[in-house]
């Protein structure tokens, strides 16, 4: 009771103080409580501390000591505290006022925080105070601990005096001298005090643990020193080996055992097994470590680079840094295994390794080495540059030999390979043993022929025979027997006499030749019998012995006599073969002359028939001329003879000598050497430029007696109309008739009006050869094809002897393509079909459409063309001959040496068809006009045929479509590029009508004709395998084409044009197409030559580029204005 009365009182007294000051600082407010220690005892005046402060402005604080009401007092009688919040400069209700309490008695603290109010009084009731921490202590901890095991530590909280500050309930940091304990925070104190489980990773000795609350003050404290030892052996670690290093030469390495957590095992002195990545390393097994630590040399031989080296023992193990081994100097020369057998003088790879003493290879070496083997004909005896210490290269050797090697040398370095044998080549040539001369006419004699490779070595595996020819065409046997060790000897007989013999070993396609050796009969002259008078050109029989010195028949001469006779004119020239000596046959004399004689030669013998008469000939020089609208014909004068003159318009007429309805003139005669008639009654018909009118002339001797001679040789004029073409104007033209006037390509280009080129078919080389002004003036012979180019229609008119020429038609290895002039006799061939049948081996007939510039081709059934003698066509041989046949041909046209140069081709490739039958899937016929057809061979896309309607000038010889039965042809030839047998043709076929798509892959053959009539192609609606983007068409052009396409899949079309420098000229959107062919005109994308502004482009090169969906592809097109 005195307690409250005294504490109001002092209330009293305090407001009465407080209300005397109020109005000095601010609002009155009083905080007040009372303060005791945690023994419940009330701290002395003397050793309390109080200050306070407002939470918002913290720098304005209040303290007690000393004792001031107006701004804190204390009251230790009853422990009632004080605090004036007007003291401050400034308060708010709701801002936080905190206070602190110190008792330095009890070395005690607390704190208060109070939410200030509107009351003037404010009780916050008792603060009571508790210990202060001051430091943490460790419980002593053990020595040693092991690296990486958990053991137990406790931790308390004291303040000054050691006492436990059991009011702490916090955590503290915890670290280590070694920087690696676990956990870094402890758990939170019970009663001040913290136990637990701490593990610390490095092995180290003196280590010392930290605690700290991280407060301000901060509180601290440390362990006792102890130990901690590593763990057990766990790997091994290696120091850092320096790389590179080179292979064979030892190099320190430093290996430590380690526990899990990287700490020396020093316990460890046992060793370990060493293996590194290349499996060469040395020593495999270590020294004993020493305190956990082996550092000793070590050898690695091979070089490669990430080489890692491995320590174990036991289970342990550990493995180094990686390291690259490189090679040591150059030590030796190592060859790749060459296999055996070689062929000599065949070429094979070997390749050489540059290595040093191990066997590494030697990167460094970029030399050479020379090469040498035991058979001495290596080459070549030098290799290339090592590249990386490798040298792969192709030697050869030429001498066969066996257990042959190959050195090589660089200055003192060798390697030699392994032994192989070589043996000989392919066979290439026979070689004979020398043949004495003379030898004697049907006397045998012995030769030997040896196999030979090209490297002169004897083909010992060689056992077949040979065919034996020689230049007298008489030899026997004509087959070798079976040669033995690649040789043959045996006895031959010629039986025919000549100088300069050679004989020829042919074994399929090798042959040799012997020397050069005289064959030679004992003729001393020859003798003929009796030779009556004879008519000119009328044959008669002479009969001539080949007689010896004593003028025996020489039995055994079987050979042929040369023939001339005083007027030059004899034909043969050369006999037939003797028989026992004697040749009995017919001549022919075509000049008259008295006292004539006929002299047989062989070699420097002769003999000379007796002389006789040689009565009048026909006329056989008649010659033609034009002259403007008429002809001149003329002939050699026959002495005491008139002439009649016939005309036709065949060129092989027969003269109606009896009603002589094609007589135009009779008994001409002149006293010149010369008699010439002007046929100038042709009628209205112009002989220069008339197609249409050709005129054919031979002229009969007739005596004082009315007897006639034979017929004259024939002679007439024949036109040929050239045309010219938008395209090109090449034009095949042939010289039925004609003199010799005309023997160079430059005189017949001179000849033909408006021409300005020249060419002819080479059927050896299956291409043209073209007449070059200086460079090139290959030779002419009359009758014979030839190209020509005119720059408009013309007409060539020639004048001349008819012609006669026989053809060589070959064969060869592409294709067997001749061009041949029908001749004018052949009056009875009319179609392609009896001019196929006519000629031996033929399987194709073509002829070159001047108007349509392509080929035109005889398919049988489907197109079978008129065929006129005198003009010039293309024929496919299946094997070589002659037309018309004959026992020898008429030469051929003059080829240059350097038959590389002849291959200019200045057309389409030769003439080739395909064709075959389309029909819908309804089985009908497409319309013409509704089919559209392209061709391409697959390895060249770019170069298509097209057929569309309307048609392109040209199509038919390109792609031809018969409505009527659904047959379609292409003409291979149409292409601008060559073909070859075995590339793949493609054509794809869309009928616009039906919407249906189809095409036909067929491998292109030699035949000249390929039917597929037999597979009817069925059209349906399609859908492309792939996309693709096709050639434009036309190209070049001007000034619109359309750009074909496939789809494989439905999207989105665009198509963009861009100029040669890469820049967007012209964006052409499709929109959205369904999959599917787009080819023709009314599907393709089509381009005016305009750019997006709608601007004409200039010519040049574009590129145009589609887009569809994930298909992008790019071709390039032409504008040509």
């Amino acid at each position: 009771m005195y307690k409250k009365l005294l504490f109001s009182s002092l209330l009293i007294a305090l407001m009465f103080v407080l209300l005397s000051q109020a109005f000095a600082v601010g609002t009155l407010h009083i905080v007040l409580g009372t303060v005791r220690t945690s023994t419940d005892n009330v701290p002395t005046a003397a050793n309390l501390i109080i200050t306070a402060y407002i939470i918002a402005r913290p720098t304005e604080i209040m303290t007690y000591p000393p004792n001031d009401p107006t701004k804190i007092a204390y009251y230790e009688a009853t422990a009632q505290w004080t605090i004036q919040v007007a003291g401050f400069s400034a308060w708010t209700a709701g801002e936080k006022l905190h206070i602190d309490f110190q008792d330095a008695g009890s070395g005690e603290a607390g704190s208060k925080e109070v939410i200030l109010n509107n009351d003037p009084f404010q009780d916050v009731g008792q603060v009571t105070l508790s210990r202060v921490i001051s430091k943490f202590a460790f419980g002593t901890i053990s020595s040693p601990q092991t690296a990486g095991a958990a053991f137990e530590i406790t931790i308390t909280a004291q303040d000054a005096n050691n006492n436990t500050v059991t009011n702490f309930t916090g955590t503290v940091t915890l670290t280590d001298t070694t920087g690696t304990i676990t956990p870094t925070t402890s758990g939170a104190f019970v009663a001040g005090v913290w136990t637990g489980n701490v593990t610390i990773t490095k092995a180290q000795a003196g280590v010392v643990i930290h605690a700290t609350d991280g407060a301000t003050p901060e509180h601290t404290g440390n362990s006792n020193s102890f130990d901690v030892t590593s763990g057990v052996l766990a790997k091994f670690a290696f120091g850092t080996i320096a790389s590179p290093r080179s292979a064979g030469v030892a190099f320190p390495i430093t290996i430590t055992a380690q526990d899990a957590n990287g700490n020396t095992v020093t316990s460890f002195v046992d060793t370990v097994i060493l293996t590194d990545t290349t499996g060469t390393i040395t020593p495999t097994t270590s020294g004993a470590f020493v305190a956990g630590v082996w550092t000793g040399n070590v050898t690695i031989t091979k070089a490669q680079t990430n080489v890692t080296i491995t320590a174990t023992h036991d289970s342990v193990t550990g493995t180094s840094n990686s390291i690259d081994v490189t090679a040591g100097v150059l030590a030796k020369f190592a060859f790749g295994t060459i296999a055996s057998p070689r062929s000599a003088g065949v070429a094979f790879p070997i390749t050489i390794t540059a290595q040093d003493a191990n066997g590494n290879t030697v990167t460094s070496f970029t030399g050479t080495v020379t090469l040498t083997d035991t058979t001495g004909t290596i080459t070549p005896t030098t290799s290339g540059a090592f590249v990386a210490g490798v040298w792969t290269g192709n030697v050869t050797i030429t001498k066969a030999a066996s257990n042959v090697s190959i050195t090589a040398t660089h200055d003192s370095v060798t390697g030699t390979s392994n032994s192989f044998d070589v043996t000989s080549g392919a066979l290439a040539r026979f070689a004979f043993g020398t043949i004495a001369s003379p030898q004697s006419v049907g006397v045998a004699f012995p030769i030997t022929i040896t196999a030979k490779d090209a490297s002169n070595n004897t083909v010992t595996s060689f056992t077949g025979t040979v065919t034996l020819t020689d230049t007298t065409g008489t030899i026997t046997p004509t087959t070798s027997g079976s040669f033995v060790a690649g040789v043959w000897t045996g006895n031959v007989t010629i039986t025919k006499a000549q100088t300069n013999v050679s004989i020829t070993a042919t074994h399929d396609s090798v042959t040799g030749n012997s020397n050069n050796f005289d064959v030679k009969f004992q003729v001393d002259h020859f003798a003929f019998d009796t030779i009556g008078n004879q008519i000119a050109g009328v044959a008669f029989e002479i009969t001539i012995t080949a007689k010896s010195a004593d003028n025996n028949t020489v039995t055994n001469f079987i050979g042929t006599v040369a023939l001339t006779d005083t007027t030059g004119t004899i034909t043969p020239t050369t006999s037939g073969a003797f028989v026992a000596g004697v040749w009995t046959g017919n001549v022919t004399i075509t000049k008259a002359q008295s006292n004539a004689s006929i002299t047989a030669t062989y070699d420097s013998v002769s003999g000379i028939s007796n002389n006789f008469n040689i009565e009048v000939q026909s006329v056989t020089d008649l010659r033609v001329e034009i002259n403007g609208d008429y002809l001149d014909l003329s002939w050699s004068v026959i002495t005491s003879m008139t002439y009649d003159v016939y005309r036709d318009t065949i060129a092989y007429f027969e003269p109606d000598t009896v009603n002589k309805t094609n007589r135009i003139a009779s008994g001409i005669s002149g006293s010149q050497p010369t008699v010439t008639f002007t046929d100038d009654n042709i009628g209205d018909a112009d002989v220069v430029g008339d197609v249409n009118n050709n005129y054919f002339y031979v002229v009969i001797a007739v005596d004082s007696g009315g007897n006639m001679s034979g017929i004259s040789n024939r002679v007439g004029e024949y036109d040929v109309a050239l045309k010219s073409t938008p395209t090109t104007d090449w034009n095949l033209v042939a010289g039925p008739v004609g003199g010799e006037e005309i023997t160079k390509a430059s005189q017949l280009l001179a000849d033909i009006p408006k021409a300005n080129a020249v060419a002819y078919w080479d059927a050896a080389l299956q291409g043209y050869v073209q007449y070059v002004p200086v460079v090139r003036d290959f030779s002419v012979t009359r009758g014979y094809p030839y190209y020509v180019n005119v720059t408009e229609d013309a007409i060539w008119t020639i004048a001349g002897s008819l012609t006669t020429p026989i053809f060589n038609l070959i064969t060869t290895e592409s294709t067997d393509w001749n061009t041949i002039t029908v001749p004018l006799d052949k009056v009875d061939i009319t179609k392609a079909s009896e001019l196929q049948a006519d000629i031996p081996s033929c399987n194709a007939v073509a002829y070159w459409d001047a108007a349509l510039q392509g080929y035109v081709q005889y398919v049988p059934v489907v197109r079978d063309f008129s065929v006129r003698v005198g003009r010039a066509y293309y024929v496919n041989v299946t094997a070589n001959g002659t037309w018309p046949e004959s026992s020898q041909a008429s030469p051929a046209n003059e080829l240059l040496s350097n038959r590389g140069q002849l291959s200019n081709q200045i057309f389409g490739t030769s003439p080739h068809i395909v064709y075959g039958v389309v029909e819908t899937s309804k089985g009908t016929i497409p319309k013409a006009s509704e089919l559209m057809i392209t061709a391409f061979i697959k390895d060249r896309p770019s170069d298509v045929l097209t057929h569309d309607i309307p048609q392109n000038p040209g199509a038919p010889v390109k792609i031809d479509y018969q409505e009527a039965n659904g047959i379609w042809l292409i003409q291979i030839a149409g292409f601008e590029g060559k073909w070859s047998p075995g590339e793949t043709l493609r054509i794809d076929f869309h009928d616009k009508s039906s919407g249906q798509s189809g095409y036909h892959e067929i491998i292109l053959s030699d035949d000249p004709v390929q039917n597929l009539s037999g597979k009817v192609l069925k059209l349906s609606v399609p859908v492309p395998e792939q996309s693709a983007l096709l050639q434009n068409y036309p190209n070049p052009f001007n000034p619109e084409t359309w750009i074909p396409y496939n789809l494989a899949h439905s999207s989105d079309v665009t198509v963009k044009i861009y100029n040669i420098q890469g820049q967007l000229v012209r964006t052409l959107n499709l929109g959205h197409r369904e999959a599917g062919f787009y080819v023709d005109k009314e599907s393709a994308a089509y381009w005016d030559g305009r750019n997006d502004t709608g601007e004409q482009v200039a010519s040049g090169v574009y590129f145009y580029q589609i887009k569809a969906g994930t298909f992008n592809a790019t071709k390039r097109l032409v504008i040509l204005k």
